[in-house]
Order: structure tokens, then sequence, then C-alpha cells
């Protein structure tokens, strides 16, 4: 499966990498309740949440708090 990546990451999102993302994850620091989140590689954000798919080629993470 190709994941399109199509917008650009602004400076001001919060970016993780996805090790780091995994573990926030694992620990417990983030859930969907808190916000949403989208991969990213490159520097251009997909439209696919980090909670419904895989990370496939991702290199990060952009997550916006609510």
């Amino acid at each position: 499966m190709n994941r399109e990546y199509k917008r650009k990451v602004k400076p001001e999102d919060d970016l993780y990498t996805v090790k780091e993302w995994l573990e926030e994850i694992k620990n417990k620091l983030c859930c969907n309740y808190d916000g949403s989140g989208y991969w990213v590689k490159d520097g251009l954000r997909s439209d696919d949440e980090v909670f419904s798919t895989e990370p496939l080629n991702a290199t990060h993470v952009a997550w916006y708090n609510k």
C-alpha cells in the first residue's frame, strides 16, 4: 500500500519521530481523545490518521492537540 503525502508540515505543528510516537502510545501519554495525528514523510503530511492506520514508510507524526 502506498501512502500519499501532500500537505506541508507547518513550523507550529508538533512533530514526533515514529519511534517517539510509538513510545508515547505505549506509555499512554497520548490517545485519540487528546487530539489527532497524521503520518509525515519528507516534510509532507498524509491524510491518514495515526490511530486508524499503520506507519508504513512514514518517518514522523504531526500531532494536533484538542
